[in-house]
């Protein structure tokens, strides 16, 4: 007898959802352990209103989460790891499955610190849409799932454990707009020294050698946190 899972699938593309969708449909059908009901959302609102209702009736067993979906001033989410961790909160027996573009390694090591995801994968290093029936197969039994870029860096464990929080995007985000140390400090929840040490420790982690606070908002943009 096949046992019944359900799934959503966070991105904000449709096109990206609907092959997710077919992929998963068609891979699932030729199980023989496992049917699965597969769900979406666009964006953070509409993935936290379908997590909401899921908690009254039956929890989402898998997540399927893209980092890279536009901010959201009403759920003060403003990447995918915030969604995340909100669901680690929220759902605790949820799976987390990480899907995303972003295949920079402060990024990946970020997300592996705060989610501590059952699954992980960079979307060029998906080969055919099996390799996403095969993760999603793999962690609603009970496995750990990680693409190459991940189990790396799993391995290696040498970067940072100092961890991007909302704070810190944040902070990125008003110096890309160019704010002043005067204006920071109206606009982060943090002293002026707080701001500075901040700016040194993401400094560190972002490997920049010449203090430049440009230098570091144009990788913080390449790496996907602003």
């Amino acid at each position: 007898m096949k046992e019944n899972y359900s799934v959503l699938i966070v991105d904000d593309h449709l096109m990206i959802i609907e092959g997710y969708k077919t992929a998963l449909k068609f891979g699932f059908s030729k199980f023989t352990d496992a049917k699965l009901k597969v769900d979406y959302a666009i964006n953070f609102n509409g993935a936290v209103e379908k997590i909401n209702y899921s908690i009254k009736s039956k929890k989402y067993d898998l997540v399927v989460l893209d980092l890279s979906i536009p901010p959201c001033n009403k759920n003060r989410m403003n990447t995918g790891e915030d969604l995340g961790k909100w669901i680690r909160v929220i759902s605790p027996i949820t799976k987390l499955l990480i899907v995303t573009q972003f295949d920079d390694n402060i990024r990946i090591n970020n997300c592996l610190n705060q989610l501590q995801p059952e699954g992980f994968l960079i979307k060029s290093e998906i080969a055919s849409s099996l390799d996403l029936v095969a993760a999603v197969h793999s962690i609603l039994f009970d496995k750990l799932h990680y693409g190459k870029s991940a189990s790396e860096i799993l391995k290696s464990r040498h970067l940072s454990d100092f961890q991007i929080d909302k704070i810190s995007v944040q902070l990125l985000h008003e110096m890309s707009n160019g704010a002043s140390m005067k204006e920071l400090v109206g606009l982060i929840p943090l002293s002026k020294g707080g701001i500075q040490k901040r700016k040194k420790q993401l400094k560190t982690v972002f490997e920049i050698k010449n203090n430049s606070d440009r230098d570091l908002v144009l990788k913080a943009r390449n790496a996907g946190f602003i």
